[in-house]
């Protein structure tokens, strides 16, 4: 389903549901320096033979310094059935599972160990239904608010990435179809705003490094351009653009856009991959 990688650390996703209602999960880590694999945790051991949806956003692992994050649902006996909060585990598949913080969706960690996440009423029963925000927790264990924002009804955040100094995230409605981008640069508290033109769904790709932010709407109608913005020159690409697989991913120096064919076999794609020189 998911996967990421740090210095040659791979960490996966997998999934036997194919029910949009129901979601069963196994996080596996590969280190290329044991050349082995663990287990990094399975829903079983939350989920106590109950069926529950995937986390809102989605339950993507993200890797940090030397544990794998990722958001999961559990049955609960509150007003809501499921709930929501971040898990962790050594790579190495040491030790035990454990949450990092209940409440918290959309997790990104980062190399020196700090961990970002969205807190919003979809996840959080009580908070205001008109507001979300965006914390970091230091590998201390120190939470504090980075920024937050304005929710209409029938928005939320559906997206995060960050890279070096850049925090960027989605907020989107299904009802209103459409999504706004924010970036935020947090050594300067300054922000720039790209109106997309889309719904901006969990889906969708946003991939940032500290030099640049790339972006495609994945699956979703509407404009299946595929973008590069450059943090130091202000200047938006686009690079491509791909109805129905519209993807991005950005590494280092190098980005990687979607091309499906004009024709050949149904399910088929390649990619266009680039060393970014500009």
């Amino acid at each position: 389903m998911y996967a990421d990688e740090r210095d040659g650390v791979v960490t996966w996703t997998e999934s036997a549901s194919t029910n949009l209602y129901f979601f069963d999960w196994c996080v596996f880590a590969y280190s290329p320096e044991t050349r082995r694999t663990a287990l990094l945790g399975d829903s079983s051991s939350l989920t106590k033979g109950k069926e529950v949806p995937e986390a809102p956003g989605s339950s993507a692992p993200s890797i940090g310094k030397d544990k794998a994050y990722w958001a999961v649902t559990y049955p609960t006996s509150g007003k809501r059935d499921v709930g929501v909060k971040i898990v962790a585990r050594p790579l190495s598949g040491e030790g035990e599972m454990e949450t990092v913080t209940e409440r918290g969706k959309l997790p990104k960690a980062t190399a020196d160990g700090a961990l970002y996440f969205v807190r919003s009423e979809d996840v959080s029963p009580g908070f205001a239904k008109d507001r979300y925000e965006i914390h970091r927790v230091t590998p201390e264990g120190s939470e504090a608010t980075v920024t937050y924002g304005h929710l209409a009804p029938g928005q939320q955040v559906t997206a995060l990435a960050v890279a070096g100094t850049s925090v960027n995230w989605v907020v989107s409605s299904e009802e209103q179809g459409s999504s706004v981008l924010y970036s935020l640069n947090t050594a300067t508290n300054r922000a720039v705003t790209f109106e997309l033109g889309h719904t901006g769904p969990p889906t969708m790709f946003l991939r940032a490094t500290p030099e640049r932010l790339a972006w495609g709407n994945g699956s979703a109608a509407g404009d299946a351009g595929q973008y590069v913005y450059d943090f130091a020159r202000g200047r938006l690409w686009r690079v491509g653009s791909e109805e129905g697989f519209s993807v991005m991913y950005a590494k280092g120096d190098h980005l990687a856009w979607s091309q499906l064919p004009e024709t050949g076999a149904p399910g088929s794609a390649s990619f266009n991959v680039t060393r970014w020189e500009r």
